[in-house]
């Protein structure tokens, strides 16, 4: 790729990524992500000049610090679902904007012989 055309395709594929994280579209990032790396490898060896790699820099941070905030927001669901299943309720809101407490749901193995 041209050194002048690789600033402009690395914007529009962490644009392409942003949206996807906003939007939680996990199949688009893993396709994504196939494409990013060939951009990154030729941005190594480019030339371009501290300011354009700067901006590229920072948009890359951008999408770091949403990535990890849907890392976080996995692992708090993932943990609030294994306690509902284990018997634990939760605290939520209903549509009145009022905190409502949700029983959890305790499953139990029945054997039959």
């Amino acid at each position: 790729m041209h050194k002048h055309h690789l600033p402009k395709a690395i914007d529009d594929h962490l644009l392409k990524e942003r949206a996807a994280l906003l939007a939680g579209d996990f199949a688009r990032l893993a396709e994504l992500s196939d494409r990013k790396t060939p951009l990154f490898q030729a941005l190594s060896t480019s030339g371009l000049e501290p300011p354009v790699l700067q901006r590229i820099a920072e948009t890359v941070r951008r999408n770091q610090v949403l990535l990890a905030a849907t890392i976080a927001g996995i692992k708090e669901a993932s943990a609030r679902i294994e306690g509902y299943r284990a018997g634990h309720g939760f605290l939520t809101y209903g549509k009145e904007g009022l905190r409502e407490s949700v029983d959890g749901v305790r499953t139990t193995l029945q054997r039959r012989f």
